[in-house]
């Protein structure tokens, strides 16, 4: 049974694959407890590891600016709405 990956974006799927031999969710959990897991593939490269931290760094700073523009008295001051 092949149970999915560690993928944080859509161009990490399958870089990383995660194989459990299992026939239902307890044997997946009971393999998972017992290490009967094996990983194939290869690290994620560079480039798609600063895709996806720039990404995340940016959609924070945005929900914090969002956040701030509805709620805080700190919004009069205003944010800058780029990064």
């Amino acid at each position: 049974m092949h149970c999915g990956s560690d993928a944080h974006t859509v161009s990490m799927i399958g870089t990383c694959p995660n194989n459990i031999r299992a026939s239902d969710l307890d044997s997946v959990i009971k393999a998972l407890k017992g290490g009967k897991v094996s990983y194939e593939g290869k690290y994620v490269s560079i480039d798609k590891m600063v895709e996806w931290n720039r990404t995340r760094l940016l959609n924070s700073y945005m929900d914090v600016v969002d956040y701030v523009d509805r709620c805080s008295a700190l919004r009069r001051h205003g944010l800058p709405r780029s990064f």
